[in-house]
């Protein structure tokens, strides 16, 4: 596998780029009995409903039977609430050959709906892909968004953001995004309950690591790939911190201290030693670099590498799983040993 550039880096972080023939036109599954969680319709009295958000606000007549998700992530909380998508963006890294997530597509088949129409998203939101599917809602509580944008997806349909007390599409977290959604879509009650059932799964991972509890780490990307190593770490909000976070343990107080306006933020070479943490979880390109950043001369100088208190992770479904939607955190939880490599490395840290 090649070695990711510094700009694919940004990309696959943000997770911004996200069945290839056109779905039938309603969303739910093929009776269109499966337009809610569990094949449950629209909460009673749900609608008319009026969201607001930084850009204007959006009134929802009616329950939406054509939704489109901008980006993968949108359309992984729709369907985590039982509601098929039309459209939806490219999952462009460590995608399956749908262009798409194994949980999502398994989940479509769970609710008998029909794969969606996904489409390329690499120089932004494909506002031509999504008109030619004639939405009547379109969700991107998750991402990029500018009154601009907002303007124009709003003249093919009302569009879903995030809410007023956010100011960046990307470091909201998932539970806010869930519920914002959930009330788009008439199932405010669905939520509430699919977030309640995902952070019980959370706190019944992190219960069978008791060293998890307070102790402190780093979400970053380690990379070999270019002429000088580099350094990029997540800030306060990202779905990664968040996730892990929700296992008991805290932001390390030397990521605290990075001044960003968004959700990552890189870290200079000549500090990789005051990189302080009990462990440090890292996504990277191949298993190839693994070896190539514990022995790399200015990143074995961060404590937790020096420690084998650091989990590199080149599985890219793991990745995507982490912090990003319901359905992917459920199937990081229930598939993968990914909590047991980071208790694992937080003995270590703590050694």
């Amino acid at each position: 596998m090649v070695s990711l550039s510094r700009g694919t880096f940004l990309k696959a972080a943000a997770a911004s780029a996200a069945a290839l023939a056109l779905v039938s036109c309603s969303t739910g599954s093929k009776d269109d009995s499966s337009s809610g969680g569990n094949g449950a319709s629209a909460e009673s009295g749900a609608f008319p409903v009026t969201l607001q958000s930084p850009f204007g606000e959006t009134k929802i007549e009616s329950e939406p039977k054509k939704v489109v998700g901008v980006g993968w992530i949108n359309a992984e909380i729709i369907l985590s609430l039982g509601v098929v998508p039309i459209g939806s963006g490219y999952v462009n890294w460590g995608e399956n050959k749908n262009h798409s997530t194994d949980w999502f597509d398994a989940k479509v088949k769970d609710l008998g709906g029909e794969l969606p129409k996904r489409f390329p998203e690499t120089d932004g939101i494909n506002f031509e892909e999504i008109a030619k599917l004639s939405p009547d809602l379109i969700v991107s509580a998750v991402g990029t968004m500018d009154q601009e944008t907002f303007n124009k997806l709003k003249d093919i349909a009302p569009v879903v953001v995030y809410g007023k007390d956010h100011q960046d599409g990307w470091t909201v977290p998932w539970q806010d995004s869930t519920r914002t959604i959930g009330k788009a879509l008439g199932r405010s009650k669905a939520a509430d309950d699919l977030v309640q059932k995902v952070e019980g799964k959370l706190k019944d991972a992190a219960s069978k690591y008791s060293q998890l509890k307070d102790a402190t780490f780093v979400a970053s990307n380690l990379s070999v790939a270019e002429a000088q190593p580099s350094i990029s770490v997540y800030a306060q909000g990202d779905g990664r911190v968040n996730f892990l976070e929700s296992l008991g343990m805290k932001l390390a107080d030397s990521v605290k201290s990075l001044k960003t306006d968004t959700f990552y933020g890189t870290w200079s070479n000549e500090r990789a030693s005051e990189l302080t943490s009990d462990m440090l979880y890292s996504w990277v390109d191949s298993e190839e670099s693994i070896n190539k950043i514990k022995s790399n001369a200015v990143l074995k100088q961060i404590p937790a590498i020096a420690k084998d208190a650091a989990v590199l992770d080149a599985d890219q479904k793991e990745a995507l799983g982490m912090g990003n939607s319901p359905i992917g955190i459920e199937w990081l939880l229930d598939n993968t040993e990914f909590v047991k490599k980071i208790a694992d490395a937080v003995t270590n840290g703590k050694k």
